[in-house]
């Protein structure tokens, strides 16, 4: 099983690990799975696919600097930098254009 999770998590097709159930990151998905829903009445793998992308972008801001939900002092330079690492890894051109989406959508949210 564990080549599998690998292998998916590689592509970002399978989160590292579950997400919190609790705490100011939790909360703020929670929110925007909300607006999701009701405000931009997204499907239901549309809304996976963004909250994936906010997961990962917020949830490394988290762990690198202080910020309980990882939007503090949050700026466009934070973001291209983020896109430019994604770019790094190897992403494809589909996959950056999924990135940038799933972005995009959450600083709407924000």
């Amino acid at each position: 099983m564990r080549p599998l999770l690998t292998w998916l998590r590689q592509r970002d097709l399978c989160p590292d690990d579950p997400p919190p159930t609790s705490g100011p990151l939790y909360e703020l998905m929670k929110r925007y799975r909300h607006w999701m829903r009701t405000d931009r009445q997204l499907a239901p793998l549309t809304m996976r696919s963004y909250e994936l992308g906010a997961r990962v972008f917020l949830g490394g801001r988290v762990l690198q600097s202080s910020g309980d939900d990882g939007i503090e002092g949050l700026r466009e330079q934070d973001v291209a930098s983020f896109l430019l690492a994604e770019a790094s890894r190897g992403l494809s051109a589909k996959s950056m254009q999924g990135r940038v989406a799933q972005l995009r959508s959450l600083r709407r949210f924000l």
